[in-house]
C-alpha cells in the first residue's frame, strides 16, 4: 500500500491509514494514520481517529499532509 499511497492513490492512502490505526501490518501510529486520512480526503476515518489525538498531534499530522508531494512512478 505504501508505494501506491506515495504515488497519491487515494484507496491505498486510506488502507495505509487503517493499517497504522489498527497496528496490523504496520506499527500503530495514530498521527501517521491521521496524515494518510487527510491526504485521502477520508473525512469519516479522520473524525473517528481525531477523538484519540491531542490538538497538537492533529496539527502535526495536518502539517505532514501539507508537506506531502506525490511521487509518480517512472
Amino acid at each position: 500500500y505504501r508505494r501506491a499511497a506515495l504515488q497519491g492513490y487515494k484507496p491505498a492512502q486510506i488502507n495505509l491509514g487503517v493499517l497504522h490505526m489498527n497496528g496490523r501490518g504496520a506499527r500503530r501510529d495514530y498521527v501517521e494514520a491521521y496524515t494518510w486520512f487527510v491526504l485521502a480526503g477520508a473525512e469519516a476515518n479522520r473524525e473517528a481517529l481525531g477523538q484519540k489525538l491531542t490538538p497538537q498531534q492533529i496539527a502535526l499530522a495536518e502539517r505532514h499532509a501539507g508537506e506531502f508531494q506525490a511521487k509518480p512512478e517512472r
